[in-house]
Formats: C-alpha cells, structure tokens, sequence
C-alpha cells in the first residue's frame, strides 16, 4: 500500500509541476508580447499627417518599427484592439486617434507602394472602409470598426500575415513590404 501511495503521490507532483510550468510559461510569453509593443500612443509626428506614407516621416516611434523588419507587422497586428489614445489626433481633422487606430495607419502604410498600391491581399483597406460611406474617413473608420469589430480587423490581419509571412520582404526602393508572386493591381488604399 505505501508503494502505491507514493507512486500516486510522484504522480500528482508530477502532474502538478507540469501544469505549473505551463502556467509560467504562459505567463512569461505573455509578458513578453507585451513588452514588444510599440508605444503608439506616444505617436506624436502631427507633422507628418499630411505625407502619403509614415515611412517617410521620422519620428522615434517608426524608427523603432522599421528596425524591427517584418518582425513588426505581428506586433502592429497585436495592437490593433489596443484603446491607448494619442495626445493629439496623428490625422488631420480626426477628434483622436488610439494606439489600435496609429497600428491600423501605419501597417496600411507599410504594404503600400509610393504610387498608393496596396500590396497585401484580403486585409481591409482604405477602399473597404470607405465603400458606400459618406461621413470622410474618420467617421467611416468609426461605422466600420462599430459594424465589424476591430476582433475582426485584427483577425483579417493575422490570417493574411500567416499566409504570406514567407513571402514577405521589404522593398528598398519603394520603402514598402511586398508579398512576392501577389498581383495586386492598381488598386489605391483610398486613404489621401
């Protein structure tokens, strides 16, 4: 009998630490994710509102996303449901501008060409947003999020990334990500 019990007492141990590991490890990736976010509520370039990419206004916060490569669009895609708001709208004539609103600029911003072709398929884009609005862009940003949920931006994103994550690459020249073998037309962000 004290065989059997210490037998079931090595297995409750051992069924215990395992789940307490998991539970550490769980908590560490989680810690971790959020310290690789981006201080987008820091955002402060109103300068930069009227240039057609953030890419090309500098300011501390792009810095740090460029530096990140590729790597940056899943932590963008993290922030998208992010609520933090910006000091002063980053838009011009916009009431506020959140950290999940700068994310939502600024990977629009990184997959489009300088000539305002957007380059990754199936996310929603400017076009989408605006489609059959007429309240300007900010207020169709607000309808769209409200009728969709921004659970939904979020995850049109993280598919379209783990689809094309490989095939991903930044284009020098253009100062933009391209997916290769994507045809993406013509086709502007509809944005400026």
């Amino acid at each position: 009998m004290t065989k059997n019990f210490r037998f079931l007492t090595l297995i409750i141990f051992f069924v215990f630490a395992v789940a307490s590991g998991a539970k550490s490890q769980a908590s560490h990736e989680s810690a971790h994710a959020q310290a690789r976010k981006f201080p987008l509520s820091s955002f402060d370039r109103t300068d930069c509102r009227l240039k057609a990419r953030y890419q090309e206004c500098p300011s501390k916060v792009m810095t740090g996303i460029l530096g990140q490569g590729k790597g940056a669009v899943p932590v963008l895609i993290s922030q998208l449901n992010d609520s933090g708001r910006t000091k002063e709208p980053i838009e011009p004539d916009w009431s506020y501008t959140d950290s999940g609103d700068v994310a939502y600029f600024i990977l629009i911003s990184l997959f489009t060409n300088g000539d305002g072709t957007f380059n990754l398929p199936d996310v929603p884009t400017w076009q989408t947003v605006m489609n059959g609005c007429t309240t300007g862009v900010e207020g169709c940003w607000r309808e769209y999020v409200r009728k969709n949920g921004r659970q939904s931006v979020q995850q049109a994103w993280m598919k379209a990334w783990d689809l094309n994550k490989d095939k991903i690459s930044w284009d020098a020249k253009e100062k933009c990500f391209r997916v290769a073998g994507v045809i993406t037309g013509r086709g502007k962000t509809g944005k400026k």
